[in-house]
């Protein structure tokens, strides 16, 4: 969960069926309707480029099996600077499934978006996100997966 307020603990147990169930190493949490048209645009760019299928590609509201936090704990997944579409690009990469659960968030409670609070902001991110999708897809097409 990140701590801005939006996620809803009562939507965790829907969060965790598909891993528990075995069918994805990775469920996220998924509210299109919170993103700007801003943050809708750049989520067309990032799926794109990075071969993700995702619909919120940048939610931090998941939930992780074994094998996904193995490879988050690697040193590879050390070297990411965003948590996000680099963490999902990694995972996607290894084999790891993802899946999309529907959630409701809230509105943002506190803090502003360390991505999208400024132009700036957002093309540094979307720069750094597009290379690394990029590569990570070039890493998991030649993998033996």
């Amino acid at each position: 969960m990140d701590g801005d307020g939006q996620h809803r603990a009562e939507s965790i147990p829907e969060l965790l069926r598909p891993v528990v169930a075995g069918e994805a190493g990775v469920a996220i949490g998924a509210c299109t309707g919170r993103g700007s048209l801003l943050r809708r645009i750049a989520w067309v760019w990032m799926k794109r480029v990075s071969g993700l299928r995702l619909e919120d590609i940048t939610s931090g509201f998941r939930v992780y099996d074994r094998g996904a936090i193995e490879v988050l704990a690697s040193r590879e997944a050390t070297l990411l600077e965003y948590q996000d579409v680099g963490v999902l690009a990694l995972l996607h990469a290894r084999g790891i499934r993802l899946a999309d659960v529907d959630v409701t968030m809230r509105p943002r409670s506190s803090g502003i978006s360390r991505i999208y609070h400024s132009w700036f902001a957002v093309l540094y991110y979307m720069s750094y996100t597009l290379l690394l999708g990029l590569t990570k897809r070039t890493a998991g097409r030649r993998a033996p997966y």
